[in-house]
């Protein structure tokens, strides 16, 4: 049976393991854990030629990657931008940042120690739940190259 069968259901053409991964899903393991797991991969690596994917189907012709990072950072911080001035109702900086004139954006992205500096209560609790996460650790996690990974790592222990 096909696809173009009207009699043709995606259980017809379900493999043993891709039920595997189902019930492992369904029971709660995340997919890229269950799929490593059933097919004895690391569930890392399935992580990371999942995400490289992703970039490399968003790419434009002629794009360079670390274009497409930036730009699917950006995209991505301001979906972290909407969700943020919602959950703190518009109080993303704190006293300091407002006299200083900050804008509460900038503090997603950039340095630490500004974020530190103006970063309100209610934003530092919302970060608790979604991490700040900086574009050398976005592009660590899309393109999982090995030298990203390194500055990505040092940047998270500069930040402690």
């Amino acid at each position: 049976m096909s696809a173009t069968d009207p009699n043709w259901s995606w259980r017809d053409d379900e493999t043993e393991e891709d039920r595997q991964v189902s019930g492992l899903v369904a029971d709660g393991v995340h997919e890229f854990d269950a799929y490593g797991q059933v097919y004895g991969l690391d569930p890392d690596m399935v992580r990371r030629e999942s995400s490289r994917s992703h970039v490399e189907l968003q790419r434009l012709p002629g794009e360079p990657l670390d274009q497409v990072v930036r730009r699917l950072y950006d995209e991505w911080l301001e979906t972290q931008f909407i969700a943020a001035e919602r959950y703190t109702r518009g109080v993303l900086t704190n006293r300091a940042g407002r006299a200083a004139g900050v804008d509460g954006r900038a503090l997603l992205s950039g340095p630490q120690s500004r974020a530190d500096r103006y970063a309100s209560d209610e934003l530092r609790a919302w970060w608790e739940q979604h991490p700040r996460i900086t574009l050398v650790e976005f592009r660590a996690q899309m393109l999982g190259r090995a030298s990203d990974v390194k500055a990505a790592r040092r940047a998270r222990e500069q930040r402690r």
